[in-house]
């Protein structure tokens, strides 16, 4: 950052990389998280379906995948934006 600094780069210059980089660690990261849970979500639902649990009725198993990772994916995305950007604006106004 200082040495784009040094050349004349712009503040907004330098932040944009950096945001778009944020983002993407966001969006994989939510991603994992989406597949992870998947995954143990369907091990919980076969369980449930085997001790016969009077509990599986009230859940909606089939629409759970549907809800879950686009808001996963959507919450990880923005929290990622926002810490990128906080984290680049304070490091920014120190130099």
């Amino acid at each position: 950052i200082r040495i784009m600094q040094m050349v004349g780069a712009t503040p907004r210059f330098i932040r944009f990389p950096l945001l778009m980089e944020g983002l993407f660690h966001g969006i994989v990261g939510a991603l994992i998280a989406s597949i992870l849970l998947l995954i143990c979500g369907f091990q919980v639902t076969r369980l449930m379906i085997q001790l016969r649990s009077p509990l599986l009725g009230e859940i909606p198993t089939h629409l759970t995948p549907l809800i879950m990772i686009p808001s996963l994916v959507s919450i990880g995305a923005i929290l990622s934006y926002i810490g990128s950007y906080l984290s680049m604006r304070r490091f920014l106004k120190q130099i």
